[in-house]
């Protein structure tokens, strides 16, 4: 069971990404399953998931990285069960954090056959948006787009060129590693190249996460 993560800060466009990427996948046959535990910032129709044959759960009551992490693994459990998935598409919450996800998705391994591995971790940044998002919320974007493999800089058809500049400047210095693409997910441009990347691309476990982490304080220590 593969899990594809897309992150970002409130309506960075996550939900819209989310239903597009899940709907692609499912036209080209892949059994697919999404979980929302950031809910509002688009109102999904349940008939519209019913016609692109997905599964879809909604956590609604705690951050899944942290407060309800055990639930996220009863969900994947469940879903598990019912569909044997080959894709599982989690929407964190606007300030959860991709490696916290991570770590709660494959207690999954502990109560079932699945094995988990994970697709890039996906992450929003809404250019249109980018002064507001560095004078309130700087740390906590900027904590997302530190853990991502792949940077969407969306809402490009309504940004002005300052703001994509500030945006790349952003998102390069807090990740100077991630693919950095733009998009505007609305209309569906970009988009494609996001589920090809998901469908072919591998992030880090957890453990390797934590292994790496662990590594690097031992080298500072040392220095």
């Amino acid at each position: 069971m593969r899990i594809a993560q897309i992150t970002g800060f409130l309506g960075s466009g996550k939900t819209t990404l989310l239903i597009d990427v899940a709907g692609s996948l499912s036209r080209r046959g892949i059994r697919t399953a999404i979980i929302m535990n950031d809910i509002g910032e688009v109102s999904v129709d349940a008939r519209v998931l019913d016609d692109l044959g997905l599964e879809a759960k909604e956590l609604p009551d705690g951050c899944i990285c942290c407060q309800i992490s055990g639930q996220l693994a009863d969900t994947l459990s469940t879903i598990q069960e019912k569909i044997q998935p080959e894709f599982v598409l989690v929407e964190p919450t606007g300030v959860a954090k991709p490696w916290m996800v991570k770590r709660a998705t494959e207690y999954t391994e502990g109560s079932g056959p699945a094995v988990i591995s994970h697709a890039p971790v996906i992450t929003l940044l809404d250019a249109s948006r980018i002064d507001l998002l560095l004078r309130a919320v700087r740390r906590t974007v900027e904590s997302q787009l530190r853990e991502a493999n792949i940077i969407v800089i969306n809402k490009v058809d309504v940004a002005d060129s300052d703001a994509l500049s500030q945006a790349h400047a952003f998102a390069r210095e807090a990740n100077a590693h991630a693919r950095i693409v733009e998009a505007s997910v609305l209309h569906k441009q970009g988009t494609d190249a996001l589920v090809e990347a998901i469908l072919s691309e591998q992030s880090t476990r957890y453990e390797e996460h934590y292994d790496q982490a662990q590594a690097k304080r031992v080298r500072v220590h040392n220095d």
